[in-house]
């Protein structure tokens, strides 16, 4: 839900965001029920615990404004105002149907992946063994939404020899990654495609 709401932010001109939880629950791809409905709201006071949103309620609806990702409080600015690192979540995310038929470990890795690849670079490395240390995500959490993301069509894996003194060969293969775009077709359709033809090796 604080994805989407990023994404509408900037239409809103400044002013909160108002929905209801069934507005909500739809545009997030959940199924309208109580016990979803109670979740959403959950969601939202959990947010707001963190310092990520800060909401109020008018009638049925609940406005929400967006706050800065650092968890002071201070309300949210495009981070070009700034001049700040930052990446882009595209349209597709949610046309093609991303944000609900992807799993959390695909979901985290795909955001992980498109704040690397933002650095204008052709490919990015996620080591395995970092991703507690950088991302606070488990190696077998990395390596199943690296695995999703492939079998959807969505990430290309192949590796790399480098030269080092560290190796008893005298070299190493780094292992490096590139997404492709997101299609408003969505996952499950990419994931019926033929392959591109790229190489892709295993260890």
């Amino acid at each position: 839900m604080l994805l989407y709401a990023h994404t509408v932010a900037p239409l809103s001109e400044g002013r909160p965001i108002r929905a209801t939880s069934t507005q909500w629950m739809a545009v997030v791809g959940i199924e309208p029920s109580a016990s979803n409905r109670a979740t959403v709201s959950r969601s939202w006071s959990w947010l707001e615990e963190k310092r990520l949103i800060s909401s109020h309620r008018q009638g049925r609806d609940r406005g929400i404004e967006i706050l800065r990702e650092d968890g002071t409080g201070q309300l949210w600015q495009p981070p070009g105002a700034h001049h700040e690192a930052y990446f882009g979540l595209p349209l597709a995310y949610w046309r093609g149907g991303y944000a609900s038929e992807l799993s959390l470990p695909a979901k985290s890795v795909l955001l992980i992946g498109l704040s690397l690849q933002s650095r204008e670079e052709p490919f990015f490395q996620l080591p395995l063994r970092r991703g507690s240390d950088w991302y606070g995500l488990s190696a077998s959490t990395l390596r199943r939404g690296l695995a999703e993301l492939r079998r959807v069509g969505l990430l290309r894996r192949w590796a790399e020899r480098r030269e080092t003194e560290g190796s008893p060969l005298g070299h190493t293969y780094d292992q490096r990654y590139a997404l492709n775009p997101l299609s408003d077709r969505g996952p499950l359709q990419l994931a019926s495609q033929p392959a591109d033809g790229s190489e892709d090796i295993s260890f």
